[in-house]
Parts: C-alpha cells; sequence; structure tokens
C-alpha cells in the first residue's frame, strides 16, 4: 500500500525527489559516507515504509484509504536499516517514524498486479489544514546491532516524537546472512525486538539500458548469492499523480521480468532503484510496524555505482 512515505518531499530519498516532494511528508536521504540516495519513492528512508506490497507502515498521519477498499490502520510505524556498498565506500542509514493520527490529506490511489509487481497510481487530493502538527508516539531509543554494524548506531526520537536519521561510514562491508537485530526500549509504542538476515551486497549484471519499451517485457538480471528477496522499484510523478511499481523476485532466481502490463502505465521519465532486502511485520501495542533491511545493488554503469537511476519509458 502506498502511503505517506511515497507520497511526500520515507519511500526515502530513495526514491527521488519529485515523486516524493509533492505529497505529504518524505525525507530526503542523506546516506552517509559519501553515497546519497537518488529517489524518495521506496527506500525505506525517514516516512517510507519500503515495498508497497506491504502494509501501510508508513508514517501514519499520511496512511491514507487503503487501495483495497480497507481501513488502514491510524496506528503505524517503520525501522528502516540500509547498506549502501560501492565497492569503495561502505555506509548505513537508519531511520524510524510512528504514528497514532490518520490523515486528512491522504492520496486516492488504485492497485493492480501485473506479473511480480505491484502498481499503484495515485492522485494528489486538495489541500486540507490538518491543524497544528501533533506529537508522534515513539517506542523509545532504537539500538541496531550485530555482523560488523558498528557500535552506536542509534535512532533517537526528539520531543515532537521525532527520530532523527542515523548515518554511520563502515570500514568494511557487512556479510550477508548475518542476523542484524532491532531493539527498542519503548515509549508510547511498547519495547519490541526483531532480528532480520543482512541481505548481502549484489550486483546488477543486465545491460544498463536508459531506454525501456513498454510494448515488451523488460528482463533484469544479477549476480551473487541471494537469500532473500530483490526489489525493483520504479517511480513516476507529476505534480499531481504518482505511479509506483515495486516488483519483487526471489534474490536466488538471479532474475526477474517486469511485464509489458506494467511498464505501459510508466511512460515517460521514470525513476528505478533495484535492492536486495529483507522485512518483516510486527504488531507491538497495535501498531502496524513494518520493519526493513536493505542493501542496494552495485550497478557498475551507474553514476553513482549503485543500482538507482532514471531511465525512458516509451
Amino acid at each position: 500500500m502506498l502511503n505517506k512515505g511515497y507520497l511526500g518531499t520515507w519511500t526515502a530519498g530513495l526514491l527521488v525527489s519529485a515523486a516524493v516532494g509533492m505529497f505529504a511528508a518524505c525525507s530526503s536521504d542523506p546516506a552517509g559516507g559519501g553515497v546519497t540516495p537518488t529517489n524518495p519513492a521506496d527506500s525505506g528512508l525517514p516516512n517510507d515504509s519500503g515495498s508497497s506490497t506491504d502494509k501501510d507502515s508508513g508514517k501514519g498521519p499520511d496512511a491514507g484509504p487503503s487501495p483495497e477498499g480497507g481501513t488502514p490502520s491510524a496506528k503505524t510505524g517503520f525501522v528502516t536499516l540500509i547498506y549502501y556498498d560501492t565497492a569503495t565506500a561502505h555506509s548505513l542509514f537508519g531511520s524510524a517514524g510512528f504514528s497514532d493520527q490518520a490523515s486528512a490529506n491522504a492520496p486516492t490511489c488504485t492497485k493492480t498486479t501485473e506479473g511480480a509487481c505491484v502498481v499503484e497510481d495515485c492522485v494528489k487530493p486538495a489541500a486540507v489544514d490538518a491543524g497544528p502538527t501533533p506529537v508522534e508516539p515513539t517506542a523509545g531509543v532504537i539500538a541496531i546491532t550485530g555482523g560488523t554494524i558498528p557500535a552506536g548506531l542509534k535512532l533517537t526520537p526528539n520531543a515532537a516524537g521525532v527520530y532523527s536519521p542515523s548515518s554511520i561510514p563502515m570500514s568494511q562491508a557487512w556479510l550477508g546472512a548475518t542476523d542484524i537485530t532491532f531493539t527498542a526500549a519503548g515509549a508510547g509504542v511498547p519495547a519490541f525486538t526483531k532480528m532480520l538476515k543482512s541481505p548481502a551486497t549484489l550486483t546488477l549484471t543486465s545491460p544498463h539500458v536508459t531506454t525501456w519499451d513498454s510494448s515488451t517485457s523488460r528482463d533484469i538480471t544479477w549476480s551473487g548469492t541471494g537469500l532473500n528477496s530483490v526489489v525493483l522499484t520504479l517511480s513516476k510523478s507529476s505534480t499531481t499523480n504518482l505511479v509506483l511499481a515495486t516488483c519483487t523476485f526471489a534474490a536466488s532466481a538471479l532474475t526477474g521480468s517486469v511485464p509489458a502490463a506494467a511498464l505501459v502505465k510508466l511512460k515517460g521519465s521514470v525513476f528505478y532503484e533495484v535492492a536486495h532486502e529483507d522485512s518483516s511485520a510486527i504488531t507491538p501495542g497495535g501498531y502496524d510496524v513494518k520493519v526493513l533491511i536493505r542493501s542496494f545493488l552495485r550497478e557498475a554503469a551507474s553514476t553513482n555505482g549503485l543500482a538507482t537511476g532514471s531511465i525512458t519509458v516509451n
């Protein structure tokens, strides 16, 4: 489900400013370590829930109506850890957010499934004065530990309930399939602990093509030992609309296909990103919380060494 993370200025810098800035409240991603994510549509950064195929776990004030017709929980949250590895630089970026407020400015979205891809088409509503910004609930200090993560990676909320993103350079790459533990001390949101497997850094091996033909499917391939999911995100935005396709593949398959039926809905200038990730939904105290860990694939032809950038879909 698309949420405020995708439609604001958390789909995190990952997914790029145009798509995100127009909606309610995403934040850009200063990845740290000299690597800056390029698009805020699904990176799992400061107001993003990660893959849109999961529950709306973005920062809840903009959780909005469910495309499936149900009413989403007003109590939502996310905790995200993103790993950037360009072979010459390594860094970690952590973010979190929680809310118990429904949104008056939620976008109207339709959702379709095309093969391995979920496509969400969202229209920005007319602005509504939601009044003063509420103090958000928090889960207290959240510590992220395990593997080769340097000591001290903690996410700490301020008096308004806002977590400051934390970025830490790493002297070495982490190992795939390592246990990474997220431990929240607890506050308005009860304490919780969740363990995920670190996704190894994979390499995108399909040719770097900047123009995709929507009349036929597009295959991507990668190399490396994948134990989780590889997620390709494609996003296109205007001042009033955001189209987001989230395609999820088994990492061990080393290949995935984007059907033409998905591409035809994205004609124009599109931002893409490919990441290896693991995630889990938990419900401490009735909050729908998504815990996400992701590692961008490397791509030699990319300007920043990561599988992110712009393409044109004809």
